[in-house]
C-alpha cells in the first residue's frame, strides 16, 4: 500500500506503448493484433509492454518494440508528450507513457514469449480507415490511428510543437 501513486505522488510509468512509423515515405504504422481473453477476441493496439524497474520509457519501448515486432525502434523527443499519463484514474493507479519513433527492419513475431499470440501489422492509411471501421481496437489506437489519417508528410511532425 505505501507504494500506490496516491500515497507516494510519483508518477513513474507502468507501461510503455509504442507509435512507431514505418517506411521510408512514412506512410506506414506499426500495429499488433493480438488475442485478448476478456473479449474472447483479436484486438488492434500499437505494440506495448511493462517498463522494468530502473528503466526509463524509451529503453522500454526499444525492447518491447523488439521484442513484439523484431523491428528496430528509433525514439524521437516528444516534448510534453513524453511522460506517463493515467490509464484510467477510476480502478486503477496505472499510468503508461508513449514513446514515439520510427521503425526498420522486417517483422517478425520470433521473439514473442510462448503465452503471446501477436501478429505483427504494418498498416498504411487505408488499412487504419479499414480496421477503425471493422474492427476491435484499444482506445488509445484508436485517437493515434486517426491522427495518422489525418496527418501529412510525417506524422511525427506534431511533436515539433511541443
Amino acid at each position: 500500500p505505501e507504494k500506490v501513486k496516491a500515497v507516494t505522488k510519483a508518477n513513474i510509468p507502468n507501461g510503455v506503448i509504442m507509435y512507431g512509423i514505418y517506411g521510408e515515405k512514412k506512410d506506414k504504422v506499426v500495429l499488433v493484433r493480438q488475442y485478448r481473453y476478456p473479449i474472447g477476441g483479436y484486438v488492434y493496439e500499437f505494440p506495448a509492454g511493462l517498463v522494468e524497474p530502473g528503466e526509463d520509457m524509451a529503453d522500454a519501448g526499444i525492447r518491447e518494440m523488439f521484442e513484439e515486432t523484431g523491428l528496430t525502434f528509433s525514439p524521437v523527443q516528444s516534448g510534453s508528450c513524453s511522460r506517463p499519463f493515467f490509464t484510467t484514474v477510476g480502478m486503477t493507479d496505472e499510468s503508461c507513457g508513449t514513446v514515439f519513433g520510427y521503425c526498420e527492419g522486417d517483422p517478425t513475431n520470433c521473439n514473442q514469449e510462448a503465452s503471446e499470440e501477436i501478429q505483427v501489422i504494418i498498416a498504411d492509411r487505408n488499412e487504419c480507415r479499414r480496421i477503425l471501421k471493422e474492427e476491435n481496437v484499444a482506445l488509445p489506437c484508436a485517437y493515434m490511428l486517426m491522427h495518422f489519417i489525418g496527418s501529412q508528410g510525417d506524422p511525427l511532425e506534431f511533436l515539433k510543437s511541443l
